[in-house]
C-alpha cells in the first residue's frame, strides 16, 4: 500500500489560534517564579509550587528556605519575586525597604502556626509565666525587670525529684535568620537580646531532637514539631484583677500564636506579572488551605472573604 501525504487545510481563524498557543506557550517557557523565605513554610510552598507547575509547563520555578530574616533585603534588592516570612516584617525592615524602593511591600496572610514551649519529658513543670520565659532566655528581662532564671529550682513545680545535670537552665533556639528567632524575641522577650549561652539551630527538627536529649533543656518550636519526646508547656498569662491564666495553643489568648506571610514588590499604579498575581491569588484559594492544613499549620479564615476568583485578582493584584 503507497503510502499517502495528508493535508489539512485550515481557515485564517484557526491557524491564528493555534499562533497564539505557541507563542502563549514560548513566551511562559521564558517566565519565571523566583521565592525565598521561611523555612517553616517551605513544605506548604513546596506542595503549592507542585500543583502551580502542572498548570504552566516551562515555567521556571526557584524556591530557598533562607529564613524570613533575609526577605525584606532580596526584595528591596530585587533578587526575588515572592518573600515568604513566618511573621511580619518589623518596622526596621519596612523602613529598609521603603527607603530603597520609595514604597512600602505588600503582603498577605496565608498561614497560621503556634510556637510551643518544650521541655524534656521527666521535668515535673507543666506551664510556665510568659514573663518567666524573658528571664530565662534573655540576661536583659526587659518584659518584667526582674532578675534572669538560670536554676530549674528557681521556677515553681519543681521538687526533689528532678533530678537535672546540675539543675542549670539550658536554653536552645533557632539562628538569627530564622523568623521565629524574631518573632520569639519580639514577644517573649520584649525585644530583647538572646543570653549568648543558647544553643542555635538551623531548623526545628534539630532542635526537638536535642532537648529529646537534654533533661535541662528548654526550647521553642513550631507546634507540627512537637512529638512523644518532648513536652508542651501550657503559658501562664496576666487576667483581669492581677489574676493569671493558664493557656495552651488552642485558647485564642495564646501569645505564641502568629501569622505568616507572602511579600512582594507592587509600585503604586502598577500590576504585577500574570504568574505572580496567580500564585498569590492560588495562596486564597479552599485548595491551597487544604495543603496548608495538611502541612500541621493552620488555615486562614480570611480566604473565605472572597467571594469569587475576580474579587481575589483585584484584592491582591491590582
Amino acid at each position: 500500500m503507497k503510502a499517502r501525504l495528508v493535508t489539512l487545510s485550515l481557515d485564517r481563524k484557526t491557524i491564528a489560534l493555534l499562533m497564539l498557543c505557541f507563542f502563549s506557550h514560548s513566551s511562559l517557557a521564558q517566565q519565571s517564579l523566583r521565592i525565598t523565605g521561611s523555612d517553616t513554610l517551605a513544605p506548604v510552598l513546596t506542595a503549592w509550587l507542585e500543583v502551580f507547575k502542572t498548570r504552566h509547563i516551562g515555567l521556571r520555578i526557584e524556591l530557598q528556605s533562607t529564613g524570613s530574616a533575609t526577605v525584606p533585603t532580596a526584595l528591596a534588592e530585587g533578587t526575588v519575586d515572592i518573600g515568604a516570612m513566618s511573621r511580619p516584617m518589623t518596622s526596621d525592615e519596612i523602613s529598609l525597604f521603603a527607603n530603597r524602593r520609595g514604597f512600602m511591600p505588600r503582603a498577605i496572610a496565608i498561614a497560621r502556626d503556634s510556637l510551643a514551649i518544650i521541655v524534656h519529658p521527666s521535668n515535673p513543670i507543666r506551664d510556665i509565666a510568659l514573663n518567666d520565659l524573658d528571664r530565662i532566655f534573655s540576661r536583659q528581662v526587659l518584659c518584667s525587670g526582674s532578675s534572669p532564671l538560670v536554676n530549674w529550682r528557681e521556677i515553681g513545680q519543681v521538687d526533689g525529684n528532678f533530678e537535672s545535670p546540675g539543675s542549670p537552665i539550658d536554653t536552645f533556639g533557632r539562628t538569627a535568620t530564622s523568623g521565629s528567632y524574631g518573632y520569639f524575641k519580639q514577644v517573649a522577650l520584649c525585644g530583647g537580646d538572646y543570653d549568648p549561652s543558647m544553643m542555635e539551630f538551623e531548623g526545628f527538627a534539630s532542635l526537638v531532637d536535642a532537648i529529646a536529649n537534654s533533661e535541662s533543656g528548654i526550647g521553642y518550636t513550631g507546634f507540627r514539631w512537637v512529638d512523644q519526646r518532648v513536652k508542651p508547656l501550657a503559658l501562664r498569662i496576666p487576667a483581669a484583677e492581677g489574676a493569671t491564666l493558664t493557656v495552651d495553643h488552642m485558647h485564642p489568648r495564646y501569645p505564641l500564636n502568629r501569622s505568616m506571610y507572602l511579600y512582594w514588590v507592587q509600585a503604586p499604579n502598577t500590576q504585577l506579572s500574570s504568574i505572580q498575581c496567580e500564585f498569590l491569588v492560588f495562596s486564597q484559594t479552599a485548595m491551597a488551605q487544604q495543603m496548608v492544613v495538611a502541612e500541621g499549620l493552620t488555615a486562614i479564615t480570611g480566604s473565605a472573604d472572597y467571594q469569587s476568583r475576580a474579587q481575589r485578582h483585584h484584592v491582591i493584584c491590582e
